[in-house]
């Protein structure tokens, strides 16, 4: 790593430390927006199996704070970073390098995008919280406590599901905790259960029982919300976390060429298996959800492939086709339905529809950069994290495949999403003499050397 750092001699000041500890805090708290802030205040159960939670638009009576929280966050961390000077290392750096690649072209759409200044409002959002997740991750430098500060929230909001589910009735198709949707709550719990299985083996004492509670009280919610999906994400997501991780370590295979070798396998043998038994995917699908639509995906991405074809390269510009107004295409869908969707339920498909194969390409290099960022916690023999960020990882871009998330949102995922490769440069926490800036303390180091 290539640090300008202080001499070792140099401690750092205590109000540096201090702001250290503060930006640790800053991404639970962007966090705790979707997790706990909106929901609390206004979040009011939608009961349709097609309408999932997302954060407010600007018609929605939370606009006022949705525009402030953000941007607040972002002056602190900024304020923070420059409190603390830190030195970064160039692989802290770069893992900032793909997502900017992706927000230019997300900034350049506007020239051809159906409402540019939308698409220009919603790159600036996505900007601010990279900015926000990036300054913070830079000024603390600890994972440990960044990581930390994270379950918290989760702990918090599993405590406050559990009461909800405990004192009101369930909806009609599952429970919904303090959340409009009950995907929503089983996605969450699926989060805390993945944090909390890290926690029960790199722990300590009481956080290990902590651990071992909200192992079962995510459990407990995921089947109160009856969410399958969730369910299934939470299972496959630390095997398949512990799985790449072994062949990392014992084969030195890749994780991307892992998953790649791995989904073809299995998609051949589906295939193969279909034509031997006689099933298909629609077949699956009834067996699993009880019809053959994916609860109406499929009609919504028969209807986003149909646009896509209109505008195959490029896109119809960042995130300009959902939530547009009335200009927006969907309003013209022969389904009334799809009139009502926020977005198309799957990440892949919202970036072909709003930046084309050109965006998809570019989407699909900042997910392999991140996948690749696991590779230092791999080699520097931190088990317990590598495991995580794998697991993390395959949850999020697994379930970006039935709801939009990742790059193209501004919830937990989206932000959990934008810091894993933060998580993965950072040590545990980094050597006084390297977050100290030079023109702060450098008469003291000066005076510790002589």
């Amino acid at each position: 790593m290539s640090y300008v750092a202080m001499p070792d001699a140099a401690a750092p000041a205590p109000t540096i430390e201090i702001m250290r500890r503060f930006a640790a805090a800053i991404a639970a708290l962007l966090i705790a927006y979707s997790l706990l802030v909106w929901p609390l205040l206004y979040a009011v159960p939608v009961h349709t199996e097609l309408t999932g939670y997302a954060a407010a638009d600007a018609s929605d009576n939370s606009a006022l704070l949705t525009r402030i929280y953000v941007p607040a966050l972002f002056v602190l961390a900024f304020t923070l970073h420059v409190g603390v000077w830190p030195a970064t290392s160039r692989h802290e750096r770069a893992a900032v390098w793909p997502f900017a690649v992706f927000l230019a072209l997300a900034f350049a759409s506007a020239l051809w995008s159906l409402d540019p200044a939308f698409t220009v409002k919603k790159a600036v959002y996505q900007a601010l919280l990279l900015a926000t997740v990036a300054l913070s991750a830079f000024a603390s430098g600890d994972r440990r406590q960044m990581l930390g500060w994270i379950y918290a929230m989760f702990v918090i909001a599993v405590a406050l599901n559990l009461a909800a589910v405990a004192m009101n009735a369930p909806g009609p198709i599952g429970h919904e905790g303090i959340y409009t949707h009950k995907n929503a709550l089983g996605h969450y719990a699926a989060f805390a259960f993945i944090l909390s299985l890290h926690y029960l083996f790199a722990g300590r004492g009481a956080v290990r029982l902590v651990a071992a509670v909200m192992i079962a009280a995510s459990v407990v919610l995921m089947i109160a919300a009856q969410s399958k999906t969730a369910i299934a994400f939470a299972a496959v997501a630390p095997a398949a976390g512990l799985m790449l991780y072994a062949a990392a370590r014992v084969f030195a295979a890749q994780p991307l060429a892992t998953i790649v070798v791995l989904s073809a396998i299995a998609a051949a043998s589906f295939v193969i298996a279909g034509q031997i038994f006689g099933f298909d995917l629609s077949d699956l699908l009834i067996l699993t959800y009880g019809d053959d639509t994916f609860t109406g995906r499929t009609d919504i991405w028969n209807f986003a492939f149909n646009h896509i074809a209109e505008r195959p390269v490029l896109g119809h510009g960042y995130q300009a086709f959902w939530g547009i107004g009335p200009e927006s295409p969907k309003f013209r869908a022969e389904m009334a339905f799809i009139a009502r969707m926020p977005h198309a339920h799957n990440g892949y498909i919202d970036i072909l529809l709003t930046l084309g194969a050109a965006g998809l390409a570019v989407y699909l290099y900042v997910h392999a950069r991140v996948l690749n960022r696991a590779r230092a916690a791999i080699l520097g023999g931190q088990a317990s994290f590598a495991i995580l960020y794998l697991s993390l990882f395959v949850f999020l871009a697994g379930s970006n495949f039935l709801e939009s998330s990742t790059l193209v949102a501004e919830d937990v995922s989206a932000i959990i999403f934008l810091l894993l490769p933060f998580l993965a440069a950072m040590r545990e926490g980094r050597v006084a003499g390297e977050i100290v800036e030079l023109r702060r303390v450098g008469a003291a180091g000066l005076r510790a050397t002589q």
